[in-house]
């Protein structure tokens, strides 16, 4: 990608530990893909053993590094309201490319975050499994799932800023106020109650 936008330091006017601003640092609303954090239009494979590149991909849109996850082989990114994409990591060859609106109306542009209760801008929002790639986080507004075989809606549901864990037995949605839930991945359907979050907090999950 391109230079990105540089962030000044704040310096706390808080005594002891300090704290974060919640307003809208340079570069937070990503609203130019040139210069937002981790935009890029290229995917390089580098063979580790002789550092020497064993593939390159580039796209004419700007990509999303918080919509970029990888599983069996496949690269999966996001474009912002233009697609979603699979990428064979073998080869570098383009495996699917789909911008359906259904799809992209569902996934909807990105909201602000940067809010104590909504999360920060920067969370990334694709996570995936063997069969499906899910769309979350403080920048959503719909939980939305699609095929890892070719990008197809799924499902969605309302309420998009979820935190999520991937475990075999559902899909984990940690989120504010009463929306978390253990959904089944095929269907979305709910499958028990989930504990509300704190305000911004980041979920992890055990067994």
């Amino acid at each position: 990608g391109a230079t990105e936008t540089q962030v000044d330091t704040v310096r706390s006017n808080k005594r002891g530990l300090g704290h974060w601003p919640w307003g809208m640092w340079q570069g937070h609303d990503y609203k130019n893909p040139q210069k937002s954090f981790g935009f890029g239009r290229t995917f390089i494979a580098i063979d580790l053993k002789t550092q020497k590149v064993i593939w390159n991909h580039s796209e004419r849109e700007f990509i999303d590094s918080r919509g970029v996850c990888m599983r069996n082989g496949r690269i999966f990114y996001f474009c912002p309201q233009k697609f979603l994409a699979g990428l064979d990591t073998a080869t570098g060859k383009p495996a699917w490319k789909n911008s359906d609106k259904n799809l992209l109306d569902a996934i909807g542009p990105n909201n602000r975050a940067q809010h104590y209760v909504t999360g920060y801008a920067t969370t990334t929002y694709i996570k995936c499994n063997d069969g499906h790639i899910f769309f979350a986080g403080p920048q959503r507004s719909r939980l939305v799932c699609a095929s890892t075989k070719d990008g197809g809606l799924l499902w969605q549901k309302p309420n998009g800023n979820l935190q999520l864990v991937l475990r075999d037995d559902g899909l984990y949605t940690a989120g504010p106020s009463s929306t978390g839930a253990k959904l089944d991945y095929a269907t979305g359907r709910e499958l028990s109650k989930m504990p509300t979050r704190r305000a911004c907090t980041r979920a992890t999950g055990s067994i």
